[in-house]
C-alpha cells in the first residue's frame, strides 16, 4: 500500500502542468500513456508477489488473499478516462474543422475548468464524475453533427473501402458512440456487405491469377508473385477484420 501510494504521488508530481484541458493532447499524451503503464506494471508486480511467489516462500509464506492495489488502480482508471476524454475531444475537433462545422466544441471542456484530475481521492470523485457526465451530455447535443460528418465520409469515399476504413479509424472513438452507431446503421450494414463481398472475392482466384501473370524471367520463382499478392490480400483482410470488430460487430451478418 505504501509503495503504491508513493507511486501515485510520484506520478502526480510528474504530471503537473498537464491539468489545462485546452492544451493540445500531443503535449501530454506520452506522459499519460507512460503513467498508465507504470500503474499497470505495479498491479502485475503485486499479483505475482502475493499470488505466486510469496505464498510459496517456506520461511514466511504469504497467507492473505491476492493483494490488489486499489488506490493506484483507481488513479490509473482516472488517467485512462482523462486520456479517452481528451482523445474524443481531439477527434471531434479535427472532424468538425475538416468539414467546416460551426460548432462550439470547446464547451465540452468547461466542466473540467474547476476540476483537477490529478487530485484523486474519495472526496474528489463525485465532482469528477459530475464533470464527466456533463461532458457526455454536451457531446450528445453535438452528436447529430458528428453523424453528418460520417455520412459525408461514406459518400465521398464510396467503394474505396480501404481508404474509407483508414479515414474512419482516425475517429474510432466518435464512431463508437451509441447514438452515432445507431444513426449510421444503414451505412454500416451496407459497408459490412461490401466487406463480405470483397473478402469472398479475394482468395478463390488469387493463386490462379498469380500464375497466369508470372514474368518470363526464369531467374524468378513462379511462387514469388502469388505469395506477394497473398500478402497484400492478407493485409487487406486484417484491416477489414479489425474495423469490422470495432465498428460493425452489431450488424446483421457479422
Amino acid at each position: 500500500t505504501i509503495i503504491g501510494n508513493d507511486l501515485v504521488r510520484s506520478l502526480q508530481t510528474n504530471l503537473r502542468g498537464t491539468e489545462d484541458w485546452f492544451d493540445p493532447l500531443t503535449n501530454i499524451e506520452n506522459k499519460l500513456h507512460n503513467s498508465i503503464t507504470l500503474c499497470e506494471k505495479w498491479t502485475q508486480i503485486t499479483k505475482k508477489l502475493t499470488f505466486l511467489y510469496w505464498p510459496n516462500y517456506a520461511n514466511n509464506p504469504w497467507t492473505e488473499n491476492e493483494f490488489i492495489p486499489l488506490y493506484s488502480n483507481g488513479f490509473m482508471d482516472r488517467l485512462k478516462e482523462v486520456l479517452k476524454l481528451r482523445m474524443i475531444f481531439t477527434q471531434l475537433q479535427i472532424a468538425l474543422v475538416d468539414y467546416n462545422k460551426d460548432v462550439d466544441y470547446f464547451r465540452l471542456l468547461k466542466p473540467f475548468e474547476e476540476v483537477n484530475y490529478l487530485l484523486y481521492n474519495y472526496y474528489t470523485e463525485p465532482r469528477w464524475k459530475s464533470a464527466v457526465e456533463i461532458f457526455y451530455e454536451v457531446l450528445g447535443v453535438i452528436e447529430p453533427d458528428i453523424v453528418d460528418v460520417f455520412r459525408l465520409k461514406f459518400q465521398v469515399y464510396g467503394s474505396n473501402m480501404t481508404a474509407l476504413i483508414m479515414e474512419l479509424s482516425r475517429f474510432h472513438l466518435l464512431l463508437q458512440l451509441p447514438t452515432v452507431l445507431n444513426s449510421l446503421s444503414a451505412e454500416r450494414q451496407n459497408f459490412l456487405e461490401q466487406i463480405q463481398y470483397n473478402v469472398s472475392a479475394i482468395y478463390p482466384s488469387a493463386l490462379v491469377e498469380g500464375t497466369e501473370t508470372i514474368t518470363s524471367n526464369l531467374e524468378v520463382s513462379q511462387l514469388v508473385f502469388p505469395i506477394a499478392e497473398a500478402r497484400i490480400n492478407l493485409n487487406k483482410l486484417e484491416i477489414y477484420s479489425k474495423f469490422a470488430e470495432d465498428a460493425l460487430n452489431d450488424m446483421r451478418g457479422y
